[in-house]
């Protein structure tokens, strides 16, 4: 019996809650009930960094700190292109390494990091980074 009454309380708060998609957090106000846009997709996630001088030298560093935490790493080093390799070995540059007071998502500041010449691609099924060159950038690589 106590079971069958737990069960309709149950059953009753569950569609109160869907059907209004808002739960009351206080006696005056309500939130909606969903994931946070970073909840589903981690590197929408807003950070502000300073990149520590010891620890955090190239760009390879530097990606692997803004994504630590996130559950993303960069793609395995058995599928990096040529490109990939150039840059992930350069030292970050020290107009990149104070980004606290710039709010940046963090594909942003993998971005920022990589310079102009490339485009962050993720995928999440396997939660990795990559990055390609862009067309105009191609004859760079053969230099």
């Amino acid at each position: 019996m106590e079971k069958s009454i737990l069960a309709t309380l149950l059953l009753a708060t569950c569609i109160n809650v869907s059907a209004s998609e808002y739960v009351q957090i206080s006696p005056y106000f309500e939130t909606k009930i969903a994931p946070k846009p970073q909840q589903l997709d981690p590197l929408k996630s807003v950070i502000r960094v300073q990149f520590p001088a010891v620890s955090v030298i190239s760009v390879k560093d530097a990606i692997e700190y803004v994504l630590d935490g996130t559950g993303y790493s960069i793609v395995s080093e058995q599928y990096w292109t040529e490109e990939m390799r150039i840059i992930l070995e350069q030292k970050i540059a020290h107009t990149q390494r104070d980004l606290k007071d710039t709010p940046l998502k963090i594909t942003d500041a993998i971005e920022l990091v990589l310079g102009e010449p490339f485009i962050v691609i993720s995928d999440p099924l396997r939660r990795k980074v990559s990055f390609v060159l862009k067309d105009e950038f191609r004859g760079l690589v053969d230099e």
